[in-house]
């Protein structure tokens, strides 16, 4: 009798590690990262993984690192949803992304805009109407900032 008791005890220590690292972390798809490229913009398909200590922006298909904030580094989030992106703090945007190299603005439809200012870094999100209502407090607890919302609202 002890033995099976025994052998489920060690099951469940080798199974607390892993418990513990998959609730460290949270991942979100379908989103997309408004990448310059030269004179013209894309919208990459991306991941966002939120781990413990940063956010990681991940190619959707080859799961390459595009970018990472670290928490404590995130001045700035602003959420919007409108044709084309709002936000505030517009210039720090228009350097970063190049505004007058910018079609994707002109998408018919609303989209929701998450804009995302770190030290000396901007990631212009495009979310998909299904998740952000959990990427935009998941966002703001772990980066303990406040997700203002500019513009219209949904």
């Amino acid at each position: 009798m002890r033995a099976p008791v025994a052998v489920g005890l060690c099951a469940l220590l080798m199974a607390v590690p892993s418990l513990v690292t998959a609730q460290s972390r949270a991942t979100f798809g379908k989103a997309r990262l408004i990448v310059s490229r030269g004179d013209e913009t894309e919208a990459v398909k991306v991941h966002l993984v939120f781990h413990e200590d940063r956010l990681e922006i991940r190619a959707d298909e080859t799961r390459t690192l595009l970018k990472t904030f670290p928490y404590e580094r995130i001045t700035n989030a602003e959420d919007s949803y409108s044709k084309r992106p709002r936000w505030k703090s517009g210039a720090v945007l228009a350097g970063a992304v190049g505004v007058f190299a910018l079609p994707v603005f002109f998408m018919k439809g609303k989209r929701h805009w998450l804009t995302i200012v770190g030290d000396g870094d901007v990631a212009l999100l495009q979310l998909d109407k299904t998740n952000y209502k959990l990427i935009l407090p998941t966002l703001e607890s772990r980066a303990k900032v406040t997700v203002e919302t500019v513009g219209d609202e949904k």
